[in-house]
């Protein structure tokens, strides 16, 4: 079914009007320049000051790990780390060329570039409109949680362009299925999981949506095919991924948190929220009337499918996260594509051309300040700062605590190259024979420094560095009791960012 066709099928439902599909090559042209346009401000975003902050933990987790050798990590993604698995592989291959904080990042910025004209295609197949399309990639562009993770050597970039590839597969297997529209939708869906398990209730939505969609056996049959292929794959790899140890000290999220989680993807304040959320309800608004005028349709289907993209997803996700530990607000970065269509929907909507504009600009006005204060605020942890106080500060025979596990790997990172300090100054807790090898997949889950062990440590060792993060207070700050009934505190250096550096010495 062709652009016309189902503009014709939309448009009595929506009250869009779509443009009509150019015949020339430089109409061609002129259709796609928006995508494109939006796809280089990406770009350009993601490489403006892409090396500016320092390595957070997390970043430091991708660099220990793509560096080990083969072995070690195929051993780490079976039996730690298999969310995040394709991520890690590509880094693999990617740090053999360099480990620089702005290149291990660059990754992250290509993929989010590609998720935006992908993010364009799609809705506007989906909605027949190359406007509301517009509308919902320069959302994306412009969204200041989607470029915090931009700006970083993590999976979730990778997550939403292949979420949002998925999508767009899926949506032509439903309109025109055939054997290559299948295997593409299967591929991307399978690579979407093992980038991130939870984006896997991605697939949970498009299945869903059938329920909703025209009803057609042979279509049915045809998607079902694909699901039970995908099905193959994921369903060993979801438990295989659900029986590996936490990331980290996880709470169930309340429902406050929840919405809390819900205004930060839609972008921060609380006034872009109320803006967003009126447009969502235009966009449902179109639903009803929809379901009023054609009941079960492919209109129906493809105005519901972002809503179940977006919002079924994170309420499957938020009722996981009551009975398992595992919630976090970045997982959700998969299903912030689908709010953002449903938000151009919306806008486009309202009945007055003038009042579109208008809202695109209110959207966007908002939107930018939070842009802006991401590239000028602080970075999460200036673990870059921790290795140049000890680089310059510490003395030979001095050891370092830890308070968690996984603060240990960052600072390493930063004095990769720092022989000196790496000589003078041993890891204790959690201790290696050297700086940069020997990680173990058990390193990696925010352990707090047993007090045991740091009454050993405090028996040894005169001069003692603790690197405090703060996450884990309750269960440092035991250790570090146990700590200063025999050493003082004669130094203190707060750095940018969460860590703090302390200096022990015996009393």
């Amino acid at each position: 079914m062709g652009v016309v066709e189902r503009a014709r099928e939309v448009s009595p439902a929506t009250g869009l009007t779509p443009p009509e599909p150019p015949s020339t090559t430089a109409g061609r042209l002129r259709e796609y320049a928006a995508p494109i346009v939006l796809a280089l401000v990406m770009l350009g975003m993601g490489l403006f000051r892409l090396g500016a902050k320092p390595f957070w933990q997390d970043e430091g987790f991708t660099w220990s790990s793509a560096t080990m050798s083969d072995g070690a990590l195929l051993h780490h993604l079976v039996h730690t780390e298999a969310t995040g698995g394709v991520y890690l592989v590509l880094q693999h291959f990617w740090v053999q060329l360099g480990t620089g904080v702005w290149w291990m990042r660059l990754p992250s910025v290509v993929f989010a570039a590609a998720a935006v004209p992908v993010l364009w295609v799609l809705t506007r197949r989906l909605t027949a409109d190359s406007v509301a399309a517009t509308i919902a990639a320069a959302l994306l562009v412009v969204n200041a949680t989607f470029l915090d993770h931009v700006q970083e050597a993590r999976t979730y970039p990778l997550v939403v362009l292949l979420a949002c590839t998925s999508m767009y597969c899926f949506v032509r297997e439903m309109e025109t299925p055939t054997r290559w529209t299948r295997v593409w939708w299967v591929i991307t869906t399978i690579l979407l999981v093992l980038a991130h398990v939870v984006a896997g209730l991605v697939i949970v939505a498009q299945v869903v949506s059938l329920l909703v969609a025209r009803p057609d056996r042979g279509r049915r049959r045809h998607v079902g095919v694909g699901a039970l292929m995908i099905a193959v794959v994921v369903v060993p790899f979801g438990l295989l991924a659900s029986s590996q140890p936490l990331e980290g000290p996880v709470n169930k999220p309340s429902l406050r948190f929840f919405f809390n989680t819900v205004r930060v993807l839609a972008g921060g304040g609380n006034a872009l929220v109320a803006v967003e959320a009126i447009a969502v309800v235009g966009a449902f608004v179109l639903v009803y009337r929809a379901v009023r005028a054609h009941g079960r349709s492919d209109a129906v289907w493809r105005l519901t499918l972002p809503a179940f993209w977006f919002g079924l997803s994170s309420v499957l996700f938020f009722l996981y996260g009551q009975v398992a530990s595992g919630f976090q607000q970045r997982y959700l970065l998969a299903f912030v594509p689908g709010l953002f269509i449903l938000v151009a929907v919306g806008i486009r909507s309202i009945p007055v051309r003038a009042l579109q504009l208008a809202a695109v600009v209110v959207v966007l006005a908002l939107a930018v300040p939070a842009v802006w204060r991401w590239y000028d605020g602080e970075p999460r942890e200036g673990f870059d700062q921790v290795a140049a106080v000890l680089n310059r500060d510490a003395r030979p025979g001095d050891v370092v605590v830890f308070d968690v596990d996984l603060s240990r790997i960052p600072v390493a990172y930063y004095l990769r190259n720092q022989p000196r300090t790496e000589r003078d100054i041993t890891p204790v807790w959690p201790g290696r024979p050297a700086w940069t090898s020997g990680f173990r997949t058990g390193d990696y889950h925010f352990v707090a420094v047993p007090p045991s062990v740091m009454a050993d440590v405090a028996a040894t060792h005169d001069r003692i560095w603790v690197v405090d993060v703060g996450v884990l207070d309750r269960r440092t700050n035991r250790a570090l009791r146990v700590l200063r009934r025999t050493h003082h505190r004669v130094a203190d250096v707060e750095v940018a960012g969460a860590p703090s550096l302390r200096l022990y010495v015996r009393n």
